[in-house]
């Protein structure tokens, strides 16, 4: 090895071990839980192995579950969604960074819309205090 190249690998390793810190902390970010309007909280994600179990993990923590896929099952992120209450007040609204979203709302009656790209699906769920269902929406 030169000493051209030494010299470029030893400057290469503190910048290899500040991406991987960088990209660590903004997984372990991504899964933080957020507040919602009224108190509630969510969280989304779900992309790669180590996430998804990481966020599968936290489930029973909130009464809300939706997964968006494509027609063909693949998983789908960067949707909008918008949860609004039985009174029309938007109570959550976010885009996801995976296929996961998982809310904790007060119970009661929720109209969901979410957006991908020009199409938009829209579902009625009924939430309740502790546990929820599942709610898949393909595109």
């Amino acid at each position: 090895m030169t000493r051209i190249q030494s010299l470029l690998a030893l400057c290469a390793l503190p910048l290899a071990i500040y991406t991987g810190q960088v990209l660590a902390e903004d997984m372990a970010q991504a899964l933080q839980p957020q507040q919602t309007e009224n108190g509630g909280t969510f969280i989304t994600g779900g992309i790669g192995d180590e996430e998804m179990a990481q966020l599968k993990s936290t489930r029973s923590d909130y009464n809300v579950h939706l997964l968006f896929t494509g027609k063909t099952g693949e998983f789908q992120s960067g949707v909008k969604v918008q949860i609004a209450n039985g009174k029309g007040d938007v109570v959550l609204e976010t885009t996801t960074t995976g296929p996961y979203l998982y809310a904790k709302l007060p119970a009661g009656k929720y109209k969901i819309n979410a957006t991908l790209e020009d199409r938009t699906q829209s579902r009625s769920i009924q939430v309740a205090s502790r546990s929820g269902g599942d709610t898949q929406i393909t595109f």
